[in-house]
């Protein structure tokens, strides 16, 4: 598509489409994506030690995040779990916030008698669930949504007056498939020492900038273990780098056959057909990404919003986006209220563009392109000022 201009440029008035350029930030798979994710499995966040404090424990802080599985997300939006936690038989349950997080604080004083009749040797007698140590417990969370089911968060927790984040529950329909983590490759288990060694030998290479060397050790990698799909991404991120898209291309493919519910290829495919102005391939990859995991990576619905805009789709962009917006609590792609904006200038919506640039640049203050989308803020902000309304009352109307 020739001619592509930025938001906020100073011919931001013709009715041009966000550059693919802008939306490309190819970033080298580390090592530790392979080890946890927000996948329904109990975790801990923290080791007990060796020696027990003196203090008793009083009080513990519990907060995290709470997602829902579900296809008709736009009702799932308007939910509301009830969180509860379980610590040493201690119980405390609060609802989740609109932005899907929570957070809880029990009172162990409740359970003083059986931590002190533990410290004196009576016995860790369990009596009213989790064994306590003096000062430490464990603590199960889960979530609580009529017609779902929720995955257990198991927290070693010592006192603590600081909320810490526990991680985050999952709640996914009663009855539907089991939901996949497309963080995580089986063939990661599978891969042999040596193609190991070399991916991780890369990694250190790449850190320090020597992509040269990384991607010799990468080619070594994949010579090993041919199906070491992680491998696959890594080497072809690195190749992207280097303007080698066609076969970056062939990496990403290799890696989604060797594995297809493994979901990073698809996103980097994704991203790689938008830097090449493919929409339909960008659309294609994005929605493979999504079906195998529609939780963990809101930079596929950015993908596929993009995709569509550029094929003036744009109600079906604007729901990409939204559905990016939804998942990612974290506020992790703001990337996804610039493309909304882009979205409403297209379709003569001020008040929606001036809403979303603000919150683009509350999110990113520092971006690249901060400067000229202060500019088209400004600009709209100064004609509603001068027409006397503002976009809140717009978009009442």
């Amino acid at each position: 598509m020739a001619g592509c201009r930025i938001l906020g440029c100073a011919i931001f008035r013709s009715a041009t489409i966000v550059c693919a350029a802008l939306l490309l930030f190819p970033v080298f798979v580390p090592a530790q994506l392979q080890q946890g994710s927000s996948a329904p499995q109990p975790v801990r966040t923290e080791a007990p030690p060796d020696q027990p404090p003196t203090a008793a424990l009083r009080t513990i802080f519990l907060e995290g995040l709470v997602l829902i599985d579900d296809p008709d997300w736009q009702k799932a939006a308007t939910l509301r779990p009830l969180i509860q936690a379980n610590c040493g038989g201690v119980r405390a349950s609060n609802y989740a916030g609109d932005d899907g997080t929570f957070s809880l604080t029990v009172d162990m004083k409740q359970n003083m008698l059986h931590t002190q009749d533990v410290a004196s040797g009576i016995g860790d007698i369990g009596l009213r669930g989790t064994p306590v140590r003096e000062g430490f417990t464990t603590c199960e969370l889960k979530a609580h949504l009529e017609g779902y089911i929720s995955n257990v968060l198991e927290v070693y927790r010592a006192e603590n007056r600081d909320p810490k984040g526990v991680g985050t529950l999952i709640l996914s329909r009663v009855g539907a498939p089991k939901r996949n983590d497309g963080t995580v490759s089986v063939t990661t288990l599978s891969a042999p020492k040596k193609a190991t060694k070399y991916y991780e030998e890369a990694l250190k290479l790449a850190a320090k900038g020597d992509l040269d060397g990384a991607e010799g050790k990468l080619r070594s990698s994949v010579k090993e273990g041919a199906t070491y799909a992680l491998a696959w991404v890594a080497l072809g991120e690195i190749l992207e780098r280097r303007n080698k898209l066609a076969e970056a291309r062939d990496c990403y493919e290799k890696a989604s056959a060797a594995d297809q519910y493994f979901v990073i290829p698809y996103v980097r495919l994704a991203a790689l057909a938008i830097r090449q102005q493919d929409w339909k391939q960008a659309v294609k990859w994005s929605q493979q990404a999504v079906a195998n995991d529609s939780l963990q990576f809101p930079a596929a619905y950015l993908y596929g919003a993009v995709g569509h805009m550029n094929l003036r789709e744009f109600d079906q962009a604007q729901k990409e986006a939204l559905h990016g917006v939804f998942i990612d609590k974290r506020s992790k792609e703001p990337r996804l209220f610039l493309i909304l904006a882009q979205i409403a200038y297209n379709t003569g919506n001020q008040a929606q563009e001036e809403q979303q640039l603000r919150t683009y640049l509350k999110l990113a203050p520092g971006a690249a392109d901060a400067d000229r989308l202060r500019a088209r803020l400004s600009e709209l902000e100064s004609q509603h000022a001068a027409a006397g309304k503002s976009p809140e009352n717009d978009q009442a109307k």
